[in-house]
């Protein structure tokens, strides 16, 4: 329980969620010391306590993902190229992009299937729209 709360992932939206389920206010401080955390009594929350570290692991690594999109797509050219003798422009992505395109698309699929989705909602949402239309 002590080292699955250690995880860099908990942000300080998850150690509200831990004070609302425990009903225990707590500061995380450099003051805060190992008898701080057992007298919240802890383990009579461990299910509680597993699915917020949890939660802080899944949502971490849709930070990540949502980070890289943005690389990713900041840094893709797109050409333009006229259609045969018309007025008529057609897009055209290199084959390395396209391939990211469709691995993009899957990975945010998933974002959306995540039950943690809620926190990163509006980016999540906004990169499906981007990457589908």
């Amino acid at each position: 329980l002590v080292a699955d709360l250690r995880s860099p992932d908990m942000r300080e939206r998850h150690w509200q969620m831990l004070m609302e389920t425990t009903g225990v206010h707590f500061v995380i401080d450099n003051h805060f010391k190992l008898d701080d955390l057992l007298a919240l009594q802890l383990h009579k929350f461990e299910d509680e306590v597993g699915e917020i570290v949890d939660r802080a692991q899944k949502e971490a690594k849709m930070e990540v993902t949502l980070t890289k999109l943005n690389e990713v797509w900041t840094r893709v050219e797109w050409v333009f190229t006229q259609h045969k003798d018309t007025d008529v422009h057609l897009i055209k992505l290199a084959e390395e992009d396209f391939e990211a395109l469709e691995d993009n698309q899957v990975m945010v699929q998933a974002m959306i299937a995540n039950r943690y989705m809620k926190t990163f909602e509006e980016p999540i949402m906004g990169w499906n729209k981007k990457l589908m239309t």
